[in-house]
Parts: structure tokens; sequence; C-alpha cells
């Protein structure tokens, strides 16, 4: 509020900076000079602090402006940084969206790896623990698995044929003859023989299956570790990249933090410039 007022011949201003509105008057013996005076006063103070006011609004946009071109020069540097990171990793999706959450594809395939490795160690375990059992059976007895292999041996079933006839003979023989008979006494020379020629093809045949038995068992054994040890190589080198993920997440973050810091204060020196103006 600005008053003014005419004492003797001088005019008194008073000056409140915090008030909103100017209200300017006088006391004066004739209405109209009091008003040329009022009308010529409020001129001269609208001329004097308009062109004041306006050098300063505009000193003010000149140094909004300046830093305004600043920080754009420098959000779009965070930009780059950001663009940067991105190509540096390979990676075009390390931007974590707030309140959401979610696996990256990497570890995603490092825990579907570490999962195949711990069903993987446990076959190993099952296939060391079928080779020892099946070294004790190796000196074991016959197994029904051995016996169904004796059962269908092709010589096995010619010597049952064989034994077969041969029993039948003596049978005969037996009778025709009596046991002290030379004939008879060949016959069973010959049907021991056959039994004997079984029990050998059996022991090669039990042999043999063990052996075999023994030797997949061992071969399965073999794939399983080398499966086991591509695992691991592959398990290694998407720890690796799970690594590099992470550090490029925090790299991004970083700048991420600087870039939305540059765009705040961007719009901020915006918003100040067009209330200048």
């Amino acid at each position: 509020e600005i008053s003014a007022c005419l004492v003797g011949s001088e005019m008194c201003i008073r000056d409140s900076r915090d008030a909103d509105y100017i209200v300017v008057s006088m006391t004066c013996g004739n209405a109209i000079e009091a008003a040329l005076i009022v009308n010529e006063m409020v001129d001269l103070f609208l001329e004097s602090q308009g062109g004041k006011k306006r050098a300063e609004v505009a000193d003010k946009l000149a140094k909004l402006t300046t830093q305004r071109d600043s920080v754009q020069r420098d959000l779009d540097a965070a930009e780059r940084a950001l663009a940067e990171v991105r190509t540096a990793s390979g990676l075009t999706d390390i931007e974590e969206t707030p309140g959401r959450y979610f696996q990256h594809t990497i570890t995603l395939r490092l825990n579907d790896l570490e999962l195949q490795q711990n069903d993987l160690a446990l076959e190993i375990s099952q296939a060391q623990a079928d080779i020892e059992n099946l070294k004790e059976l190796a000196a074991g007895p016959v197994t029904e698995q051995i016996e169904h292999r004796v059962e269908t041996d092709p010589v096995m079933i010619l010597l049952a044929q064989q034994l077969a006839f041969s029993e039948a003979e003596l049978s005969g023989r037996l009778t025709r003859f009596g046991e002290g008979h030379r004939v008879v006494r060949q016959t069973q020379e010959q049907i021991n023989e056959i039994k004997q020629k079984r029990q050998v093809r059996k022991a090669e045949i039990a042999e043999q299956t063990r052996q075999a038995l023994l030797q997949d068992a061992q071969d399965r054994l073999i794939v399983l570790q080398q499966r086991y040890a591509e695992l691991e190589r592959m398990r290694q080198e998407a720890q690796a990249k799970e690594k590099d993920l992470d550090l490029a997440r925090i790299q991004y973050r970083q700048r991420e933090t600087i870039r939305d810091e540059r765009k705040a204060m961007l719009d901020s020196i915006k918003e100040q410039i067009d209330k200048l103006r």
C-alpha cells in the first residue's frame, strides 16, 4: 500500500511492500489538482516499477534458461548412459518395474540348471549303488533274471532235449538190460556228460549276464557323469551371466536415479519459466 499526501508543498508516499494492491490518496484544496497529482504519481511509479520488474524478470528468465539448457544436457547424458548400459550388457530388459516381481530369463535358466543337476546327482548316486550291488551279485546266487536267460538260451534248450532223450533211453535200457550192463553204463555216462555241460553253460550264461549288467551300469554312470559335467559348465556360465545382470542392474539403477532427478529438476525449471513469462 502506497499512501501519498500533500503536506504544505510536499508529497508523502508510504510503501507497504507486503501488500497485494496499492492505494494512493492525497488531500488538497482543489480536487482537480489533487486528481492530476495522484495520477501523475501513479504513472511515475508504474513506469519506474514496471521497468525495474521487467528487468528483474528478464534477468531471472535468462538465468533459468541457462540452467534449463544445462539440466537438459545432463538429462540427455543420463539417457545415453542408460542406453550404454543396455548395449554393454547385451540386455534389453534390465529395467525393474516397481511393484511387479518377475525373474529374468537368465535367473530362470540358472534355477532350471541347478534343479537338473540335483536330479542328476540323485541318478548318479543310484547308479553307483547299482554297480556295487551288481559286484556283490557276481559272487552270489543265480537270480531270476539269470534263470530266465538260462531257460531261453538255445544251447541250454538243446542240451535239455538231449538230456530228456537220454533219460528216456536209459529208462528203457534199464528195463531191458539191468543196471550193470555196459549199454546202461554208457547211457548213464552220456546223461552225466550232458548235465555237466548244462552246469558249465549255466555258469557261462550267469557270468555273461552279470558282466553285461555291470558293464551297462558302468556305462550309464559314465554317461550321467558326463551329463553332470556339462550341466556344471552351463550352470557356471549362467551364474556368470547372472552376476553380469546384477552389475548391469546396479549401474542402470544409479543412472536411472540421476535421470529421474534431472527430469524432475527440468520440469521444475520449466514451470518457473512459465510463471515468469
